[in-house]
């Protein structure tokens, strides 16, 4: 499985790293955009997902649920 941090930092990267997983059969499971709470949940000492409901946390729960599955 695979997923894409900072999604939208490097908008080639990605869609190099997208064609290889599918070149390989390798599951995406989803990306995660860059998001500046997530220097400020570090900060406060606490979980993306506990800090807020930004675009982060909210494509991470969606992982979770994903990969949990």
């Amino acid at each position: 499985m695979v997923c894409i941090n900072k999604s939208d930092i490097n908008p080639e990267n990605a869609t190099r790293i997208r064609q290889y997983s599918q070149k390989n059969g390798i599951r995406m499971v989803g990306e995660i955009p860059y998001d500046r709470t997530v220097i400020k949940a570090m900060v406060a000492g606490k979980a993306v997902v506990e800090f807020n409901a930004g675009p982060a946390a909210t494509e991470i729960r969606k992982l979770w649920k994903k990969v949990a599955a």
